[in-house]
């Protein structure tokens, strides 16, 4: 049996995390939040349908290095990389 689909939230910003799982919940999905691209490679995660929300710029592997990753791997879930960064001022 597959389980609901899940939203994974990738941010190294406790509040982007916060308000981004949300937001997800506030309309009915599933939501695991982490802070690291490393600590999402490392969790045990269900045999179900994702979805990646990524911040581009995490300490370490960062979303971009993170995407690719996942998207050599057996996983079929779809994904979103996002960032604060404005760039030079």
């Amino acid at each position: 049996m597959i389980d609901q689909a899940i939203v994974y939230v990738v941010d190294d910003e406790p509040s982007i995390r916060s308000s981004t799982k949300e937001l997800a919940e506030s309309v009915g999905l599933r939501v695991q939040t982490f802070a690291t691209a490393q600590e999402f490679l490392r969790s045990q995660r269900p045999d179900a349908p994702g979805c990646l929300v990524l911040d581009v710029r995490l300490p370490g592997l960062s979303g971009l290095d993170l995407q690719r990753e996942e998207q050599g791997s057996t996983s079929t879930g779809e994904g979103s990389t996002h960032t604060g960064d404005q760039g030079p001022t």
